[in-house]
């Protein structure tokens, strides 16, 4: 027998009972009777509560990169394809295919033009990021390229490898430029200044150095660290910050000449950024717990929760106010800074994408829609059954617009067995398509 017929049948026993029992005392009894039915009814509500499924999932998050300015995510997952959304049409701009190697780090160029990505193999590529074309190879890395980095106005790039070197390259024309040489293990994380003027990295030797653009030389060695350096950057007024896989935040005096101060994020670090404004820094641990801290002060504002695994990269959205997440379970999930609500989840499948928001809302193309279902209580329901009250044409695009996203009305919570979305107006299936301080 399933389980929550079983619950039932025991709620309407004790409706029976409380029949049976003298006037003096059925009082109580239906008092406590109610309060047993309430708690058997939330036990059914959660014996059946839906799960999505997907079928031919593009796997695993691999990398996240998101535009400077927000308006660009590219993800590449398992099945080593690179993918590019745009943030505010709502949908998939473009598709790269597999290449040689497989890519393990990718970046957009602050000026949206191009993409960039790193390959175990030490390839980096360039590509158009209207058409997904290839633009250049750019070879020198001898080893995996394990970060990609870009200028605040694009006209420079760095890629960081297992080789040691950290390299400087012009990725409109594909010139190389500078190779910065002191590490001596591979180079995990690197970032510009907000200039341009400087670059930081940060390596499995446990160190961090602060370069100088122009001319490739060392400035300084941040030596400090539990362990490798898994992020680095710039705070507001920029002083280098890195941050370790023990899940230690170092700010360090001008030209990192010493720790000013230090604070601990997590136990454990797997994923981290320093935010492009300078002033928090992200990080996640195993356990998919992710932290937002103040770098000034070094208090939380913000804490989230996500399955283990699933935060193995993490991204922050200043503008937007979103934290974007993604790992194991191959769902991309963005996070509204503000209240900590998990506001949509971005699957991909083999050949197409789907987004859902908190509320069951969905869109997507064609084929990725058709492979995304709720299963509850052994039933498996595709998404699009769902499409006259639910698809959302433009979902994503309102979900990126700003954190405090609002829908048309308010709607009260689904009491069924299934967690429903509210209602919206009926819509065609989608066709195919290619405290320390207050956050600002």
């Amino acid at each position: 027998m399933r389980p929550w017929l079983s619950l039932l049948g025991a709620a309407l026993m004790l409706l029976v009972a409380a029949e049976a029992t003298p006037v003096a005392a059925q009082g109580i009894m239906r008092s406590q009777t109610n309060r047993t039915i309430d708690a058997i009814q939330n036990q059914i509500r959660q014996a059946v509560k839906p799960h999505l499924a997907v079928r031919n999932p593009a796997g695993a998050v691999q990398s996240l990169a998101l535009s400077p300015d927000g308006k660009l995510l590219a993800i590449v997952y398992a099945d080593n394809a690179i993918r590019l959304f745009d943030l505010q049409a709502g949908m998939q701009r473009v598709r790269v295919p597999a290449g040689t190697g497989r890519y393990q780090a990718i970046a957009v160029t602050g000026d949206n033009r191009f993409i960039v990505s790193g390959s175990d193999n030490g390839a980096v590529s360039v590509w158009d990021a209207t058409t997904g074309a290839k633009v250049h190879d750019l070879q020198g890395h001898s080893g995996a390229v394990n970060a990609i980095v870009s200028t605040a106005d694009g006209t420079v790039v760095a890629t960081a490898g297992a080789d040691g070197t950290v390299r400087l390259w012009v990725p409109a024309t594909g010139q190389a430029l500078q190779v910065l040489r002191g590490h001596s293990g591979p180079v995990l994380s690197l970032a510009f200044s907000a200039d341009g003027k400087s670059v930081l990295s940060g390596g499995a030797d446990g160190k961090a150095m602060l370069w100088s653009r122009a001319d490739g030389k060392a400035i300084a060695t941040l030596d400090a660290h539990s362990g490798k350096v898994v992020a680095v950057g710039f705070d507001s007024t920029g002083r280098s910050v890195t941050t370790d896989e023990a899940g230690a935040v170092h700010v360090w005096a001008p030209n990192g000449t010493a720790v000013a101060r230090t604070f601990r994020s997590v136990q454990q670090a797997t994923g981290a950024q320093v935010t492009t404004d300078g002033h928090y820094v992200a990080m996640s641990d195993p356990e998919g717990k992710a932290t937002l801290h103040d770098i000034d002060s070094g208090r939380e504002v913000k804490q989230f929760t996500a399955p283990s695994g699933s935060a193995r990269y993490i991204i922050v959205d200043v503008q937007r106010k979103r934290l974007i997440m993604g790992g194991a379970d191959g769902m991309v999930r963005v996070w509204n800074i503000g209240d900590g609500a998990n506001v949509a989840q971005i699957i991909a499948t083999v050949s197409g994408w789907a987004v859902l928001d908190q509320q069951g809302r969905f869109d997507g193309s064609q084929q990725g829609v058709n492979d995304v279902a709720w299963v509850a209580n052994q039933a498996q329901l595709p998404i699009d059954n769902f499409s006259q009250k639910y698809y959302e044409p433009g979902l994503w695009r309102r979900t990126s617009r700003t954190a405090r996203h609002s829908y048309r009305t308010r709607q009260r919570p689904c009491r069924t067995a299934f967690t429903c979305p509210p209602k919206a107006p009926s819509r065609s299936r989608p066709a195919p398509t290619s405290p320390a301080r207050a956050w600002r």
